[in-house]
């Protein structure tokens, strides 16, 4: 066993990361983490939220690792029952609460899961504490896991598998995997192979790289733009984490302690404050032309707004923020709402090297469901190959992580764009939301309750999002088709004749769908790819080689099936 198990390297020690090597440990792989910073938690989260919120689709991950125990060990409450919604401008002298959004207690049981919310360094500690804790099925080996701090991934030759770290010091492995975030090393070298493999089909394409992947700035960057409001204003968005005991006795913190989270829907504006142990966490949202033209040294604290909600929440935490002086304090961090350009593949042309979390898909800033999905990437590349330790198909499983895992990316990023923008509605279109808000309060409901006619839909949409678990789709994917790649043409043909056809076609003619929506879909080309099937001429006869292949296999048993 020990001498056929596969090797990792991961790039990032970040909950992507840590997830990944968690999900390839309980799967009996070595996985070597290698993180750039000094010590466990000392960089900045690639999500600038400034505490980490996880949803039921997430922290059914944690409680699935046996986690539930250590994290009810934490020192503060970490779950949460609902959130008050406020308007942002405020009313008066008093907070404008406009209604309480309580979780479906129901959803949440059948969801296996619960909205909870964490410090982010104790998050990490948590999966790193679970990184090296021994499985119930076997003592740890000490040579299979380690995490390397203060070792900066230099360069990455995606063809050999091999990462150089910036000592000088070469390392190989069967699978890289890139966890170092949207401006990770990882990420950029993907970006300049797709570049370069882009340039070979159009000659007239011209590119500025240069071949360094080192990206250590936190600005804007290339291949990304700024997403803005319903008119198209570009937005910005600042974060920030103070001790509560930073607004003893001010009269704002009473107000607020009654209810544990906060979201402040604005016009052009909005906020989210959250209680974390004993710091309180913002995160707001607001138009870029409030900074333009402003000179340097000024305070976000001066850029809120006249009407910021009078009681002064938020005006007091940010300008708390602003002036706080305390090293365990991570100082307050503003970035453009940034939507950056999708990579033509999330694995390399090698079939060796992949992204995942926010290096494969980056989230907007402040995301909510940006934790839960970087902790299913590792659990479903780790549930995945823990099928097989033939090297020969680490291509193959890859690129089923990505075909899989990409439509649920998707859409779950899609779901964060509308958040955003009914966050920020101006003039008209806020009026009415928050008389919708005020009106479901008023009735009893809860304040983001649809009409009824509507409503149904969203709690079965909400519904299938939490009730997703990464390690049985993975296993799907096995039972389905990765278990029999080493049969006959015919008994594959056979086996798929007795597979519940009917369920199969309809979740590839889903997967197709979403593929087919985004005009960079890996699998949109008949070129076969690394670890598959290549050696069948008919199309039909492919067993596993992207959602179109699939589809024609259906068409060709049923042709009203897609029709």
């Amino acid at each position: 066993m020990n001498e056929q198990r596969l090797s990792f390297i991961i790039v990032g020690a970040s909950v992507a990361g840590l997830a990944a090597g968690i999900a390839l440990k309980r799967s009996g792989h070595s996985v070597l983490i290698l993180e750039k910073a000094a010590g466990l938690g000392d960089g900045r989260s690639t999500i600038p939220v400034g505490c980490a919120r996880i949803t039921p689709n997430g922290s059914k991950i944690l409680y699935d690792w046996g986690l539930e125990e250590r994290i009810e060990e934490l020192q503060y409450q970490t779950s949460s029952s609902g959130f008050a919604v406020f308007r942002y401008e405020g009313n008066g002298e008093q907070q404008d609460l406009m209604g309480v959004q309580r979780y479906d207690e129901e959803m949440l049981s059948e969801a296996r899961g619960q909205y909870l919310t964490f410090r982010h360094v104790d998050l990490i500690n948590l999966l790193y504490d679970e990184f090296y804790r021994p499985t119930k099925s076997s003592s740890l080996d000490k040579n299979m896991v380690e995490v390397r701090f203060g070792a900066e991934a230099a360069s990455i030759d995606l063809e050999s598998c091999v990462v150089t770290l910036r000592s000088g010091e070469p390392l190989v492995a069967d699978v890289i995997i890139g966890a170092d975030g949207p401006s990770g090393m990882v990420r950029a070298a993907l970006e300049q192979e797709g570049d370069r493999e882009e340039i070979s089909r159009t000659s007239d394409r011209l590119t500025s790289d240069d071949g360094d992947f080192w990206a250590d700035s936190d600005s804007e960057s290339e291949g990304s733009h700024v997403l803005g409001d319903t008119e198209g204003v570009p937005l910005v968005v600042y974060s920030a984490t103070i001790p509560k005991s930073t607004m003893q006795g001010h009269p704002a913190l009473a107000d607020f302690s009654s209810y544990s989270h906060c979201a402040f829907f604005g016009s052009n504006r909005g906020a989210f404050v959250y209680s974390v142990g004993e710091d309180l966490s913002v995160c707001i949202y607001m138009s870029r032309l409030f900074l333009d033209g402003q000179p340097s040294g000024l305070k976000i604290s001066d850029m809120l707004g006249s009407a910021c909600d009078s009681a002064q929440v938020i005006r007091c935490i940010v300008s708390i923020a602003d002036t706080v002086d305390d090293d365990k304090v991570q100082p307050p961090l503003c970035r453009p709402l940034q939507e950056h350009e999708p990579l033509q593949s999330w694995v390399s042309e090698s079939g060796r090297v992949v992204v995942i979390g926010e290096a494969a898909h980056p989230f907007p800033a402040g995301a909510v469901y940006s934790y839960a999905c970087a902790l299913e990437d590792g659990s479903f590349i780790g549930k995945i190959f823990s099928h097989t330790q033939d090297r020969s198909r680490i291509p193959e499983l890859l690129y089923a992580f990505q075909e899989h895992r990409k439509p649920r990316c998707t859409l779950l990023h899609d779901i964060e764009i509308q958040y955003v923008a009914a966050l920020t509605l101006e003039g008209e279109m806020s009026v009415l939301r928050d008389a919708m808000f005020r009106a479901n309060y008023q009735q009893g409901k809860n304040v983001l309750e649809m009409p009824e006619s509507m409503e149904g839909q969203r709690m079965e949409e909400t519904r299938a999002i939490f009730a997703y678990d990464a390690a049985d789709d993975a296993d799907e994917w096995w039972i389905t088709w990765g278990r029999f790649r080493d049969l006959t043409v015919s008994q594959r043909e056979e086996v798929y004749e007795k597979a519940a056809p009917e369920r199969l076609r309809m979740r590839h003619k889903s997967s197709r769908d979403s593929n087919a929506s985004s005009s960079d879909s890996h699998f949109g080309d008949l070129t076969p790819r690394p670890g598959q099937l290549g050696e069948a001429r008919d199309d039909t006869h492919w067993l596993y080689d992207g959602s179109a292949r699939r589809e024609w296999t259906a068409q060709a048993e049923d042709p009203e099936v897609h029709s």
